[in-house]
């Protein structure tokens, strides 16, 4: 059983630097945006940036705290509040789903993102704004409702490592 709880503090800081490394990269483009992105697009790309840098940050933190649940499940004597670490990773779960969803309602982000594809599919030769909207296609491409699944999948995993610490 305790190889079980080694993998989690592995997968913990795996999630944790894989996270960071995304939202580190989606925050240095939205700066960039500025300087690279036509005028058209740009408002919505910096706010898909936002969202993107924002729902990474959330998963490298929740992918840290992973580490010292582990690590209390392993030592019973550690008195780490596992409680508290799962509630807290719940809240932070819950802002990026509300956050997703406020802003994919707001400036319909997945409507945008399908219109990109459609005006692509009816274009021969592509402008140079081709290349803002692919940068801007991509983006919104991975904000999609698959960001809820993953945070309800990720959700359940601290539920689960929270009611092991309960019933011991």
């Amino acid at each position: 059983m305790n190889f079980l709880f080694y993998l989690l503090i592995i997968t913990g800081l795996l999630v944790f630097l894989s996270q960071t490394s995304y939202a580190r990269i989606a925050c240095t483009m939205y700066g960039y945006r500025d300087q690279d992105t036509i005028p058209r697009l740009r408002p919505l790309q910096k706010k898909a940036d936002v969202i993107h840098c924002i729902h990474h940050s959330i998963h490298a933190v929740c992918g840290l705290m992973l580490i010292p649940m582990a690590l209390d499940l392993i030592k019973l004597a550690l008195c780490i509040p596992v409680l508290w670490i799962s509630v807290g990773v719940l809240v932070l779960f819950t802002i990026d789903s509300l956050i997703y969803l406020f802003n994919n309602h707001k400036h319909c982000l997945c409507t945008r993102r399908d219109e990109i594809k459609r005006k692509w599919s009816k274009e021969k030769v592509f402008g140079p704004e081709h290349d803002n909207e692919v940068s801007l296609y991509r983006t919104l491409k991975e904000l999609t409702t698959k960001n809820l699944i993953r945070n309800g999948f990720h959700a359940l995993v601290f539920i689960i490592l929270t009611v092991i610490e309960l019933c011991r």
